[in-house]
């Protein structure tokens, strides 16, 4: 570049205006980066899923409820009269727990119209209550024959 060039580029009102441009969005973008790092990233753990194992107790009523279906399908459509007959019959190694009351097992009730296994208790109320705000959150989650996972 000429002298001439550079002399009428500092001269130019536009070239001033782009060039403090850039350095105003240099220096935004380092205070929104500072800003993420000390107040966003320590508060992620804010953002995890709850820790009551409600998630889990869910996969583990699916995991029963599909061992139910199995008996019924080996067993002309007949339900077990109780959980322990799908351990003895090896469609369970054992019967699972929930994972949110240290080592509280499911209930089961059977019907003429269904079978219900369900978390016995309120152990996962706070997370039903954020989750379904205003519903009942008694003996939930649970499964049964004819709804399947309920919430």
């Amino acid at each position: 570049m000429s002298g001439y060039e550079e002399q009428w580029q500092l001269h130019d009102p536009g070239a001033r205006r782009r060039a403090f441009l850039a350095r105003a969005a240099r220096v935004v973008s380092s205070l929104l980066t500072a800003f993420v790092l000390l107040v966003v990233v320590p508060n992620h753990r804010a953002w995890r899923r709850p820790s009551d194992g409600f998630f889990a107790c869910r996969w583990q009523l699916q995991n029963v409820g599909t061992a139910l279906a199995m008996y019924a399908d080996e067993h002309a459509g007949h339900l077990p009269s109780d959980l322990n007959a799908l351990v003895r019959e090896n469609y369970l190694k054992q019967l699972p727990t929930c994972p949110g009351q240290l080592g509280a097992t499911y209930g089961y009730q059977r019907t003429a119209r269904e079978s219900v296994v369900f978390c016995a208790g309120s152990c996962h109320q706070a997370t039903l209550e954020r989750l379904h705000p205003g519903e009942p959150t008694h003996n939930l989650p649970r499964w049964s024959t004819r709804r399947g996972l309920q919430p």
